[in-house]
């Protein structure tokens, strides 16, 4: 049995006495035979495995004036697509009568 202490960066082992912080189990755990995969050989590499990931975010843009939700829905869409991204719905005005923003989903 080995048990370790540390003392101003020296590291010591202390004698055998047999408490509980010095025994040990073993544990066995259960193999998986199928570990990473398993796939018949006409498909193997498995489909879309190795398709790129593409992070996505939200990002407000300037709409300019948006007076309701119709005018939004008309508006909202178009900007968004301007920015290569895809309107959430939500929308807000941050200056009255001159500028408003709409969320567009952009992934890159």
């Amino acid at each position: 049995m080995l048990d370790h202490f540390t003392d101003r960066g020296q590291i010591g082992i202390w004698q055998f006495h047999g408490r509980s912080n010095q025994q040990w189990r073993v544990v066995r755990q259960r193999v998986n035979d199928d570990f990473p995969f398993r796939y018949p050989e006409d498909r193997y590499p498995p489909p879309n495995r190795y398709q790129p990931r593409y992070s996505c975010n939200t990002y407000n843009i300037n709409a300019g004036p948006i007076w309701d939700n119709r005018d939004a829905k008309y508006k909202c869409p178009r900007v968004c697509r301007q920015e290569r991204g895809k309107w959430t719905g939500h929308w807000n005005t941050t200056q009255w009568g001159q500028a408003s923003v709409c969320a567009c989903k952009i992934c890159d």
